[in-house]
């Protein structure tokens, strides 16, 4: 009897290690499903990760049942530790991207569009620019630089400087909040997302620059078939779809809808007095939905 389990037993190891072999042709077909090229000495694991998933759409709504909105712009700080996941890691691995390479690349390759960022405007997404046209210089900048030659003359050099991973230093993203009466529920819609870098003048004074717009509804697409790290727990995978829909990340407020167009800095000059209006608008979007329910 004890013969008879022990052959059962290795047959059915030997079925399930069986099993588990994947032939080239199964990989192939794993690849049908992502964004990569087929790589036959790329661990399965890393294809699974960047097979497409789907956009958990928003609820559908309708204009009436809107009984109250408000329009804000934040600022995420990647230096922030609850933000790195937004950050890093600034060399691409096996499973994971950075944010700004993703929207790179993904812009480059024409699965999303882009909007100058350079005009008045520029986040209502009027001035789309294709990838393969010559303004297409959304992610560098051009730098000057001087030369003296060895008769003693002075060469102006202009060449341009692509912004890498590094040198992201926030994102800037339009939202807007709304309470939704039908379901009695206070909702966000992130409408667009623009990343701001930093560079180093002709005089060594350190600036930003803006980007390009981007919005968000398209992006989502990208981002749900891309992975973050998760601090918390490295078995539950999350992506960047996930950080943001589910509000994963620290921000400031810099501006709200008003009748003069104005940001938070243009009125208070001092960086403490932003603040503590950031977090006043933030405690005005609360107490909203607070008030309305009675206790």
């Amino acid at each position: 009897m004890k013969r008879v389990i022990g052959i059962l037993l290795t047959v059915a190891v030997a079925t399930v290690a069986q099993a588990q072999v994947l032939t080239p042709e199964m990989k192939k077909r794993m690849y049908k499903d992502t964004f990569l090229d087929y790589d036959p000495e790329l661990d399965i694991d890393s294809v699974r990760n960047f097979q497409q998933k789907e956009v958990l759409p928003d609820p559908p709504i309708r204009e009436a049942d809107v009984l109250w909105s408000k329009r804000v712009w934040r600022e995420i700080e990647v230096a922030e530790k609850v933000n790195l996941p937004l950050y890093y890691p600034l060399d691409d691995i096996a499973d994971r991207k950075n944010l700004f390479d993703v929207l790179r690349d993904a812009y480059q390759a024409g699965l999303i569009q882009a909007f100058d960022s350079r005009f008045i405007g520029s986040d209502e997404f009027r001035f789309p620019i294709p990838a393969d046209t010559a303004d297409a210089k959304l992610f560098s900048r051009k730098i000057t630089l001087t030369d003296i030659d060895e008769f003693g003359e002075t060469n102006y050099i202009t060449k341009t400087q692509d912004f890498e991973a590094e040198d992201v230093v926030r994102y800037r993203i339009k939202e807007d909040w709304y309470f939704d009466k039908q379901r009695s529920e206070l909702r966000v819609k992130i409408l667009g997302i623009m990343p701001i870098c930093k560079y180093t003048d002709e005089d060594g004074t350190v600036k930003t620059q803006q980007t390009a717009w981007f919005y968000f509804p398209e992006v989502r697409h990208v981002l749900v078939n891309y992975e973050a790290f998760n601090r918390r727990n490295k078995t539950q995978r999350i992506t960047f779809d996930d950080i943001f829909r589910k509000r994963y990340f620290s921000s400031h407020i810099i501006k709200e809808e008003n009748v003069y167009d104005r940001s938070i800095a243009s009125v208070y000059t001092s960086p403490y007095d932003q603040l503590l209006k950031s977090e006043e608008i933030k405690q005005e979007i609360f107490n909203f939905e607070h008030d309305l329910w009675s206790y």
